[in-house]
């Protein structure tokens, strides 16, 4: 027998389908080149625009490969890849979209492709009604974001986003749209009260969730930074995107350290991530604001993709408290850290970047207090450099965002960090004392028994943080992957 199998295709049949998919290719061609006029007028590219589509391919490329291995066999992996192709495709086009149609149309598309790919097991009820309830609320998001466009166009009588922002309006229609445009943008990242749809979609598949919290979350902020120079001027909008992003990083905070669900918890953790961009926002930070989208969605796509295995680490011994010579060189360290940083990322002024280093602050004094846990004081010099280390570069991060990005906001440069005001200084105390709360409730030896306040509390936070009722498989019968 031959090894060669022969196609029985008649010769004609094979004419035909070349010529059909000849004459499919020149209609491409032509209908291309018909609308590219039209696409370098509602098409805009900026530096914000780059590291969107960058961010979000490089994203898209690591969950396909993953996905190649971790939905094997699974019957519905062809429809996956294709709405996960159509997802960064919608994400690409919202990045560089410069007609307000053009952009809400993609927003719309993307949202109903992710509520789809988070029901990616049509047979399992509660992944479902996960997806449903994602698709309400973001729905809810997106209607919010076309009374702001509607609104837009009504006051200024054009629809291309450059023309819009170039010339802020100061009247009531464009106030109430700018107050749209945050409601979109919260809704859109999963913060404060529009949270539990992002708890609830642990349901989907691992290379969903990567996605989801590594890139299609990050359309809030993106938003937020696209139409900045609209309320950049007006404190209140400032005080209020402020507001709203504090709140939500203390409440995922908060709900992250009490979860026993790893999904559950980087689900809470995108919550704190996402305020914090809201914080940045809100200071006037932009800059700073679109690194933090760039390094959280890598980063957040490989602990999503990486979660399977949380399971084979080693538990860190509850009874290793940290001393107090370690607690209080700790603190020493944080502050060597947090002046490496402000040199190195140019925040040596007085104004309302003082958060961002309370932030550093307490961020470099908890990586030290991990290293120095085991009662060792000879890690201190370890503890020293790996904190010093990671706030240096996250400093040159922030500095080079700086000096690329300046083009984005030329007329903002000036103006749009905050000057200090007590709401950042308020903002700040909480956020020390409630870290210093937590370290003594957690570490404190003779604390046996959590006083009573404090036990309300956890019950509280604990009912915030839960998903949907309808969400949640409490029976193995409720895996139905037929």
């Amino acid at each position: 027998m031959s090894r060669f199998v022969h196609s029985k295709e008649p010769l004609m049949s094979r004419v035909t389908r070349w010529m059909k998919s000849a004459i499919t290719g020149a209609l491409m061609i032509v209908f291309w080149f018909s609308i590219s006029p039209w696409l370098e007028t509602v098409i805009h590219s900026d530096t914000l625009s780059a590291v969107m589509v960058a961010v979000v391919i490089s994203i898209a490329v690591l969950v396909a490969w993953f996905a190649k291995n971790y939905l094997n066999g699974d019957r519905r992996h062809g429809i996956f890849n294709i709405q996960l192709f159509a997802l960064a495709w919608c994400v690409t086009i919202i990045g560089r979209a410069n007609h307000l149609a053009v952009f809400l149309g993609a927003w719309c598309a993307c949202n109903v492709l992710l509520s789809r790919m988070i029901s990616h097991k049509t047979t399992w009820s509660a992944a479902r009604f996960s997806g449903k309830m994602a698709l309400i609320q973001l729905i809810l998001g997106t209607s919010f974001l076309a009374t702001a466009f509607s609104l837009m166009y009504y006051t200024t009588g054009s629809l291309m986003i450059q023309d819009i922002i170039q010339k802020p309006l100061d009247s009531w229609p464009m106030h109430l749209a700018i107050l749209c445009l945050i409601l979109g943008a919260m809704t859109q990242s999963a913060l404060y009260p529009f949270h539990r749809w992002l708890i609830s979609s642990i349901n989907a598949p691992t290379p969903v969730s990567a996605l989801m919290h590594a890139g299609v979350v990050n359309g809030g902020g993106f938003l937020l930074l696209r139409f900045a120079p609209l309320y950049a001027n007006h404190t209140s909008f400032m005080n209020t995107i402020f507001v709203v992003g504090f709140f939500s990083t203390l409440m995922g905070s908060f709900w992250k350290v009490i979860q026993n669900d790893i999904k559950r918890m980087l689900a809470c953790s995108t919550i704190a991530q996402m305020g914090f961009m809201f914080v940045q926002v809100g200071l006037g930070l932009f800059t700073s604001a679109l690194a933090h989208i760039c390094w959280h969605g890598l980063f957040k796509a490989y602990l999503f993709l990486s979660s399977g295995n949380a399971g084979k680490e080693k538990r860190k011994d509850l009874g290793n408290y940290p001393f107090g010579p370690g607690v209080f060189f700790s603190m020493i360290n944080a502050c060597l850290s947090t002046f490496v940083f402000a040199i190195l990322s140019h925040h040596t002024q007085w104004d309302a970047g003082i958060v961002v280093l309370g932030v550093v602050w307490i961020s470099s004094a908890q990586l030290s207090l991990s290293i120095l846990s085991t009662k060792s004081i000879k890690r201190l010099p370890l503890a020293l450099m790996v904190s010093t280390l990671f706030s240096g570069l996250y400093g040159l991060n922030v500095h080079y965002f700086d000096q690329w990005c300046s083009p984005l906001w030329p007329k903002l440069q000036p103006i749009a960090i905050q000057n200090v005001r007590p709401l950042h200084m308020v903002a700040l105390c909480i956020l020390v004392l409630v870290w210093v709360l937590v370290l003594l409730l957690k570490y404190d030896k003779k604390t046996r028994f959590f006083p009573h306040w404090a036990l309300f509390l956890y019950v509280k936070m604990l009912n915030s943080s839960q998903p949907y009722t309808k969400t949640i498989t409490d029976n193995r019968r409720g895996y139905d992957y037929v």
